[in-house]
């Protein structure tokens, strides 16, 4: 199925937790991305009831959330990128709107 069957949430939370500071929270798990101190992105996790992969429904909406492609998530995922290079890129994002 690809890039996006092949997630596992544990581990997506942990490099999110660990490169973005998030702190997850509920049963589906949330967290919001701050940006020099403003709210910048709200960030979740969702279909996880019972299951250890992403599904491709919840890696898009999460990938959506993160405002990332899928080369920029799977980064995201296993370790390439880093959360200086995440945050470079969302303040390139805002830049154009």
């Amino acid at each position: 199925m690809g890039i996006a069957s092949s997630f596992k949430i544990k581990r997506m939370t942990g490099a999110l937790k660990e490169k973005l500071s998030l702190d997850f929270s509920g049963k589906e798990p949330r967290a919001y991305y701050y940006l020099g101190g403003k709210r910048v992105l709200k960030v979740r996790i969702t279909n996880v009831h019972g299951g250890d992969t992403l599904s491709v429904g919840a890696a898009t909406k999460l990938r959506n959330s993160l405002w990332l492609d899928w080369e920029g998530l799977k980064r995201l995922y296993e370790c390439p990128m880093s959360g200086k290079e995440f945050e470079y890129r969302i303040r390139e994002m805002l830049k154009r709107y």
